[in-house]
């Protein structure tokens, strides 16, 4: 529901929310600076990509796509060969 409200001055809130320290909470933070767009949020969400938890790393990948974050592209890349993720 919050992504179909997204407002712009919505990005700190975001922001604040995706160093919870719940998962679950984390993960829809990234969902919604994806749904915000700009680019207050592009390096937080890259930041994501090293997210302890595989659902926050995952919303963080979608949202980085959604916001067109194609620079990232390589970094995925290496991202792909990581047993880890």
């Amino acid at each position: 529901v919050a992504t179909r409200l997204a407002h712009p001055s919505h990005h700190a809130v975001a922001q604040a929310l995706t160093r919870s320290p719940s998962a679950g909470v984390r993960a829809r933070a990234a969902a919604l600076l994806g749904a915000l767009g700009g680019e207050e949020g592009g390096a937080r969400l890259l930041e994501m990509l090293s997210d302890p938890d595989a659902e926050s790393r995952q919303a963080a990948l979608k949202a980085l796509g959604r916001l067109g974050e194609w620079s990232v592209a390589p970094r995925v890349a290496a991202l792909l060969e990581d047993q880890d993720w």
